[in-house]
């Protein structure tokens, strides 16, 4: 069901992961459903999809977490993250723009009774980096169900590269800032560049 169409009520949640690599159409969403009682449920989709939202599925499922799940997905609700611009660039003194030539693109999303947000981490070490927690929590619960859905991450939800290349932009004095190239700004904004001094929240990463 599309995520527009849920209603969720006190604690309940869903966090969501699209896949989307720059040189391969082969696309997965992974969903992770924390219910009012406790009860957690994974689902995964996979298959060949290229420049729109839906999937060609060629693969799924849908299987309930270990007690004692839900815990682990819950606190990820109040990760910086999602208090981040929604499309960023890495700045350091010094460096030229990144170009995205090969790498993989991820759209993660959290709804909650309260509403939904949603980012986009692309290419860039450091900007996946920066949602490495929630990365790996979804797409690890994803990960033992199919083994055609765990061929796609080669059996792993590794994000300790981009997490490290995180930290040391952040020990740098670099910063993610708002991309000024997005498409998605404030209503009644949308013409208007991001101040080159605007900064997303930086924390210190663990």
């Amino acid at each position: 069901m599309p995520l527009q169409w849920q209603l969720l009520r006190g604690d309940e949640m869903i966090l969501e992961v699209w896949t989307r690599p720059t040189t391969s159409v082969r696309q997965t969403v992974t969903r992770v459903s924390v219910r009012g009682d406790g009860e957690v449920f994974v689902q995964g989709r996979a298959g060949l999809a290229c420049c729109e939202a839906g999937i060609a599925r060629r693969l799924g499922f849908d299987r309930e977490l270990p007690d004692g799940s839900a815990e682990r997905f819950r606190v990820l609700r109040d990760h910086w993250v999602w208090k981040s611009p929604r499309d960023v660039r890495v700045a350091e003194a010094g460096a030229a723009e990144a170009v995205c030539v090969e790498g993989t693109a991820y759209d993660l999303t959290l709804l909650t009774a309260d509403g939904a947000r949603t980012v986009r981490r692309a290419c860039d070490p450091a900007e996946v980096g920066e949602a490495a927690e929630v990365l790996e929590a979804v797409l690890g619960a994803g990960l033992g169900h199919d083994p055609r859905f765990d061929v796609v991450f080669r059996g792993k939800a590794d994000f300790s590269m981009p997490r490290q290349a995180y930290r040391e932009l952040i020990e740098s004095g670099g910063r993610l800032r708002p991309d000024p190239r997005s498409r998605f700004r404030p209503p009644g904004q949308e013409l208007i560049p991001e101040p080159e001094t605007a900064e997303a929240p930086s924390p210190t990463p663990n």
